[in-house]
């Protein structure tokens, strides 16, 4: 938790232009005035920002707990995509944070500082021991179609009191919905989601067994490898009891997260197995694809989860 948000001075982006507006606040304005690499989606000529946070982290020393936000979005290339690009000799790299030295040079503090997957998220980089100094400038670069929204230095209070309280699933359903339609009522990217508006139509149909509709909260309390499995267009209803939630005390703020452990299989031609739903995946679980061998090994409880709950055939042409 943090109370405090040290905003750079100023933020560039790797050609010197000005972005620090851009990345104030969290409202999909994004940094997008770098330069894709043709139709190779998820690819692009490296691009990135820097934050120069002048003496506005000076007064921190070492022992100060300081985390590097970042809010954003990337572009996910697809299997062909990196074939290609694997074919002409070009990696993907993953960001990298780094910081400015007093002879010009820019050192590593980060070579793998992880970025904002998929759909909008934030992202926290904990940098305490790293960032203290007269003077703080970071550089963040990257090949990757990653789109930056928002970027601050935030003042960690890891004793401000934070509670938690879990609550279980009460119950929950699983049913068939279809696809949600996509929406950009600000003519940004990404596409967000219209939930009251659903297409029907049987897209990317996956053959093999589906979690049977219905009650399935008894494959929600826990992570033992008796998995809800969905396929397009489906949706769980969620319910939570929440009487064990205490009261809020004056001044305090509640926030709620939904905490899930999953998987998600890709339909994408040039993907193994993208055509079947098996084979499904486990907890110890070695590389993807499996070999002929590679199977979950079955004992009671899991030959009964699969005769109970794995009962929905689906194939590429039938609908539901």
């Amino acid at each position: 938790a943090w109370r405090r948000a040290i905003q750079p001075e100023r933020a560039t982006d790797l050609e010197g232009r000005d972005v620090s507006e851009l990345l104030r606040a969290w409202d999909r304005r994004t940094i997008d005035g770098f330069r894709r690499l043709g139709a190779w989606i998820g690819y692009a000529e490296e691009h990135g920002i820097v934050l120069d946070f002048g003496d506005r982290l000076s007064r921190f020393g070492p022992e100060d707990h300081l985390v590097l936000c970042l809010a954003g979005w990337v572009e996910y290339p697809y299997s062909q995509t990196n074939y290609a690009a694997a074919t002409a000799g070009v990696k993907l790299r993953p960001p990298v944070l780094e910081r400015l030295r007093d002879d010009g040079t820019w050192e590593p503090i980060a070579e793998d500082p992880g970025y904002p997957a998929g759909l909008p998220r934030l992202t926290t980089l904990d940098l305490t021991g790293q960032l203290h100094g007269p003077h703080c400038v970071l550089r963040l670069r990257t090949n990757m179609e990653c789109y930056w929204d928002q970027a601050f230095v935030a003042v960690a209070e890891p004793d401000a009191g934070v509670r938690t309280t879990r609550l279980a699933v009460s119950r929950a359903s699983l049913g068939y919905r279809g696809y949600i339609r996509e929406v950009s009522p600000d003519g940004r990217l990404p596409l967000l989601y219209d939930y009251d508006h659903a297409d029907p139509a049987p897209l990317a149909r996956l053959a093999g067994h589906l979690t049977r509709y219905g009650d399935v909260a008894p494959l929600l309390t826990a992570d033992d490898d008796q998995l809800c499995v969905l396929g397009p267009g489906d949706e769980i209803r969620l319910e939570f009891d929440a009487r064990p939630v205490p009261p809020l005390p004056e001044g305090w703020t509640r926030a709620y997260v939904l905490r899930a452990i999953g998987y998600c299989k890709d339909a994408d031609p040039f993907t193994a197995a993208s055509e079947t739903i098996g084979p499904l995946p486990w907890r110890r679980m070695g590389p993807y694809p499996f070999g002929p061998e590679g199977h979950r090994p079955e004992d009671p409880a899991y030959r009964a989860y699969l005769r109970t709950y794995q009962t929905r055939i689906v194939d590429r042409l039938s609908a539901d």
